[in-house]
């Protein structure tokens, strides 16, 4: 899981250790954030701006590699990831916060029968009436997983609508952690 202690993040990782992950592994590029990832309960946490951080991963797993990578990093972090996936793994990228899109090629998927995947969730939210008891529905759950406890929203700053811009930059410049919320 990259980018653990951002806004997707910090919501992603506590996901997927309560649908059953057996091993999470975090990184996270400051050490504030490295110790909110540690505090979220993944199992590993690395620091991506290391030139190590993939073996720390395999470190992390006996070898053997992580089966999904989520990267919403992109560019070298989103390239050097597949040197982290085990056999028949998946790289879901589903940002650019680096702002240099990952490149891959198809022989690096050959070699260990990986795949890549993108995901963007506006694209699966529906736009119609029709649709929106799904989307309601989905919503719901994580609602719920929230109100029993089993999920912790991190929000690192609460801002009046009239400071959106303050709060644009500060997600365009990473210094973020958890969600920042706007208030009217």
């Amino acid at each position: 899981m990259h980018s653990a202690a951002g806004g997707i993040g910090t919501l992603a990782v506590e996901l997927v250790k309560v649908f059953g992950a057996s091993t999470v592994i975090e990184t996270a590029g400051t050490a504030a954030k490295r110790r909110i990832a540690r505090e979220l309960g993944g199992d590993a946490v690395v620091d991506f701006r290391s030139e190590r951080w993939p073996q720390e991963v395999l470190a992390a797993t006996g070898g053997r590699g992580v089966d999904v990578v989520l990267d919403a990093v992109g560019g070298d972090v989103g390239e050097q990831s597949f040197a982290c996936l085990a056999p028949f793994g998946r790289l879901v990228t589903y940002g650019v916060s680096s702002q240099r899109l990952a490149f891959f090629a198809g022989s690096q998927l050959t070699h260990g029968n990986d795949s890549v995947v993108g995901y963007r969730l506006t694209s699966r939210l529906p736009l119609d009436d029709d649709e929106g008891p799904v989307a309601r529905g989905v919503v719901g759950a994580r609602l719920s997983l929230a109100a029993a406890g089993r999920l912790r929203v991190v929000v690192s700053e609460v801002l009046p609508l009239q400071r959106a811009t303050d709060a644009h930059r500060a997600l365009s410049d990473r210094r973020t952690v958890g969600k920042v919320v706007l208030t009217t």
